[in-house]
């Protein structure tokens, strides 16, 4: 992947030419680091949102499903214990 400092430092010599250094530091600051093509849109957000709600979903099926079977479990382990106990 081609390193996009070069690029991203290019425009420093132009700005310090127009806005003086101190001014031209302070933009460069607010400008991002990356590579407008590597920068996540709204629309990629909201994609990964509703993979994570759908995975949410799915861990809560499992919870419950993992609830259910130890519940399960332990009403069978009492009844096996009770019937070794009382006979």
């Amino acid at each position: 992947m081609p390193s996009v400092e070069p690029a991203r430092h290019a425009p420093d010599a132009e700005f310090e030419r127009v806005l003086e250094a101190k001014n031209a530091e302070a933009l460069m600051t607010h400008l991002p680091l990356h590579a407008s093509d590597s920068v996540a849109t709204k629309d990629d957000i909201s994609h990964l949102n509703m993979r994570f709600d759908g995975m949410k979903d799915c861990m809560d099926k499992m919870q419950c499903s993992l609830l259910t079977v130890s519940f399960g479990t332990l009403t069978v382990m009492t009844a096996i214990f009770s019937f070794i106990t009382w006979g």
